[in-house]
């Protein structure tokens, strides 16, 4: 009678790490469909683009010999590319569709949400402008929207209103002058 009733846990035992194992092997949410920049509706969080295959590549390719400029968004002269990434690295929104194809990716700063950044993309794939909500260094009060454009067609002015808008809406009640002027608080950088 031992042996069985040790058997018989052993089976349960057997039993139970088989059912772990298909549970920690069967895919998860988004596997299997190839999220990134040629397929920007796979994505589901802007983290899934950000974090994946050629992303950086494309940042640096937007933002050209201006990438390593040194800015103090949130913090003291680090370089251009390496706070973009911050604000867009940290707690994910899902994507949004934009007019004629373009989508909208956004996210905010792990550890300081209030520092937000948004990117956006034409219907080919290519990145037409970014935003950077931020305080300037914690060195004031209100939210300033630093936007970054390349080109000058429909799918930048769409990604533009969409950026400057979303901006409005992100920076919560220390957003007042984006509301009512965003030309007081939106800091433009053509790229091109």
């Amino acid at each position: 009678m031992a042996a069985a009733t040790l058997a018989g846990r052993e089976n349960d035992r057997m039993i139970g790490l088989l059912i772990a194992s298909a549970l920690l092997a069967a895919p998860g949410p988004g596997v299997g469909v190839a999220c990134g920049l040629r397929r920007l509706e796979a994505c589901e969080s802007t983290n899934q683009l950000v974090w994946g295959p050629g992303f950086e590549r494309a940042l640096r390719r937007f933002l050209g010999r201006d990438a390593d400029d040194r800015v103090s968004y949130l913090y003291s002269r680090g370089r251009l590319i390496g706070q973009v990434r911050e604000v867009l690295g940290g707690p994910p929104d899902a994507p949004r569709s934009l007019p004629g194809g373009s989508r909208l990716f956004t996210a905010c700063r792990a550890h300081s949400c209030e520092e937000k950044g948004a990117v956006a993309f034409a219907a080919d794939g290519h990145i037409v402008a970014i935003g950077v909500l931020n305080y300037h260094c914690g060195k004031c009060a209100r939210a300033w929207l630093d936007l970054f454009v390349r080109g000058r067609g429909t799918a930048t002015e769409t990604a533009r209103t969409a950026i400057v808008r979303w901006a409005a809406a992100a920076a919560g009640d220390r957003a007042d002058i984006l509301r009512r002027s965003p030309e007081k608080a939106v800091i433009l950088h053509r790229l091109d």
